[in-house]
């Protein structure tokens, strides 16, 4: 009986017969040997085997919707002498914004944090204006978590999902993330509302925190999933967020629309 085998884009063939679809031929370069003498063919099945262990899929429990009632906006900072320096960051203040003024809309208990500040200075004015309370967690580790103060607000809330923006992508939000999620957290990281100073140091951070099992999502799909239905008694506040924020930003939205970068 032969076996059914199919080219793939790394110029080998692999065979059904075979576990995991294991590498069996070179179909492009003709090679007969078998994955098991192929040197260049074990390479693929390892390369493989890595990525699977070290960038697992998203875990099943984010399939479920965020609930207000179990999240905190986490803040990552958004410093005078540090974010103007970040990819878009006109773009990306107007998100972070709009995500801050819906998460009050929700109640959700928002923790904002300063890396540093001797160093990259206090919070822009514009995010502190936003805060409910500005009552930052200053630290100089990375992870937030190695501020013992934010754990215990973390902790001591009683929630367990984590709604993270500010800045940057690939340095402390990436830290505090993974950290989050060992920790058995949910995470649900704004796309929009994050960057870093290169912009492929922010995408490949975004996608490595999906492959993790971070939820990458938008600052309106957020906030719609948080809303759930329009029979909400505060879909009018948010309907009105919404609009105000396409009146401030028109440029933005276009932006947007147009699929630029």
């Amino acid at each position: 009986m032969r076996q059914s085998s199919t080219a793939d884009d790394t110029g080998y063939r692999r065979t059904d017969a075979a576990p995991g679809g294991m590498v069996e031929h070179h179909s492009r370069q003709g090679c007969v040997l078998s994955s098991q003498r192929c040197p260049r063919a074990r390479v693929v099945a390892l390369q493989s085997a890595a990525a699977e262990r070290f960038y697992p899929p998203q875990r099943c429990c984010t399939m479920d919707r965020i609930d207000a009632r179990d999240s905190i906006l986490v803040v990552i900072d958004m410093q005078e002498r540090l974010f103007p320096r970040v990819h878009r960051w006109e773009r990306v203040r107007e998100r972070l914004l709009f995500t801050i003024r819906g998460s009050k809309i929700f109640n959700i208990p928002i923790i904002i944090t300063e890396q540093n500040p001797n160093g990259l200075g206090a919070t822009v004015p514009e995010v502190e204006a936003a805060l409910p309370i500005y009552s930052p967690e200053v630290k100089m580790s990375f992870c937030a978590f190695d501020c013992p103060t934010f754990e215990e607000r973390v902790i001591g809330s009683g929630r367990r999902t984590l709604i993270v923006i500010g800045i940057e992508t690939h340095i402390c939000i990436l830290q505090t993330v993974m950290e989050a999620l060992s920790r058995g957290f949910r995470v649900y990281v704004v796309a929009v509302a994050t960057s870093s100073t290169d912009l492929e140091d922010h995408e490949v951070a975004l996608d490595r925190m999906a492959r993790l099992g971070a939820v990458i999502t938008t600052s309106q799909s957020l906030l719609y999933e948080l809303m759930g239905s329009a029979d909400d008694e505060r879909f009018r506040d948010l309907l009105d967020l919404v609009k105000s924020s396409r009146r401030k930003m028109p440029a933005l939205y276009a932006f947007e629309s147009s699929g630029e970068r």
